[in-house]
């Protein structure tokens, strides 16, 4: 998973860093189909829902699609999303992420005068290897059931020294290109291949979540919307953007993968 933190937006000279115990969510693990109707600006802009993409990494350059629309991909499957980057300056956290907005062109543009504080545009990056699953394609459902891609989504728990992220912003957020590790600021403690020699955290949940298991995560039901309630109502699941895969009509049993789209800021 990569996680990009740019400078976007009209205002981008006067970006803010996170304010300690921020939270946010992009994206519905509920949808099931394109929202044309929620627009990031009441006089225009772009449909909210394309915040969320995929892109297929093939021989031949792929159309990126808001949905899981191919997944025979040589070079892996990648899901995109973007954050909100607009706050308004007073809540950390409400559950329907009214505390937040999109830029007017989702990616860049303005905030909305009703959120008037820039952040540092996030933008997520996971690839799957689906060719090392099934070469020529195959069923993917993520764990809360969602067959589309439409659902994709992640979360943000800013977990940033306060002192550290407010350097970081003012000497790199418009200029470098969102690697943390281009970032002066960083390089006392950047650590190349964290990922690779980071091991792995336990199970949060008294439940399988790897190699081939009989059910997705809590029981969701493949196709179905899930019941969410409490907490994970507000998409905060932890595990509700992990990729599980069943490669073709012969495989009774369920394959997860290890990655999860829900993060903390470091």
């Amino acid at each position: 998973m990569t996680v990009y933190y740019l400078g976007r937006g009209t205002n981008r000279s006067h970006i803010q860093p996170f304010p300690p115990g921020l939270r946010m969510l992009s994206g519905d693990q509920n949808a099931r189909t394109f929202d044309t109707q929620t627009v990031t600006s009441p006089t225009g802009g772009r449909p909210v829902a394309e915040r969320v993409s995929f892109a297929c990494l093939d021989k031949a350059p792929q159309k990126e699609t808001p949905h899981l629309a191919q997944t025979s991909c040589e070079n892996g499957l990648r899901a995109q999303i973007h954050f909100q980057s607009c706050w308004d300056g007073v809540n950390l956290y409400k559950p329907d992420q009214s505390h937040v907005a999109y830029l007017s062109g989702i990616d860049n543009g303005e905030c909305p005068r009703s959120h008037p504080v820039p952040f540092v545009h996030l933008f997520y990056e996971v690839l799957y290897g689906v060719a090392q699953i099934h070469p020529a394609g195959g069923k993917y459902v993520f764990s809360q059931g969602d067959t589309t891609g439409f659902g994709f989504h992640g979360d943000f728990m800013n977990g940033w020294d306060a002192k550290v992220l407010t350097e970081a912003v003012a000497k790199c957020a418009n200029t470098v290109d969102g690697d943390v590790g281009n970032c002066d600021v960083f390089k006392p403690t950047h650590v190349m291949d964290t990922e690779k020699i980071c091991p792995p955290q336990k199970p949060l949940s008294n439940e399988p979540v790897r190699g081939f298991i009989e059910n997705l995560p809590g029981n969701h039901t493949i196709g179905a919307v899930p019941a969410f309630v409490g907490k994970a109502a507000s998409g905060s699941d932890g595990v509700a953007s992990v990729t599980a895969v069943y490669g073709g009509t012969s495989s009774s049993k369920t394959m997860a993968s290890t990655t999860a789209a829900s993060m903390r800021g470091r």
